[in-house]
């Protein structure tokens, strides 16, 4: 066999070694991403979570004085009826809940 047939054939033998080489660093990059991306679901999940969580319990501060819905009287609430957010109303006698 000649010289330069030699010199080929490990020229090819070494870029097929070099290709798959290549192909298995990808696959880890691959995988690597792969496991960041759950990573990321989950944490994003986990705040997902917490925000209702959060947001679930939060109620708004009732203000003094309100409308009430059925005859549109105004009315000044003291510290309790805002506390239990549930009353009646002195006008219409209608129970109010907030």
């Amino acid at each position: 066999m000649e010289p330069i047939f030699e010199i080929i054939g490990v020229v090819i033998i070494i870029l097929v070694i070099w290709f798959i080489a290549k192909q298995v660093e990808y696959f880890f990059i691959s995988v690597k991403l792969f496991k960041k991306m759950i990573q990321l679901q989950e944490d994003m999940m986990k705040l997902l979570l917490d925000i209702r969580d959060n947001t679930k319990s939060f109620k708004p501060e009732i203000p003094e004085v309100i409308e009430c819905p059925h005859c549109k009287a105004t009315l000044k609430l003291n510290e309790t009826e805002r506390q239990t957010r549930n009353f009646n109303c002195p006008n219409c006698k209608k129970e109010i809940i907030l």
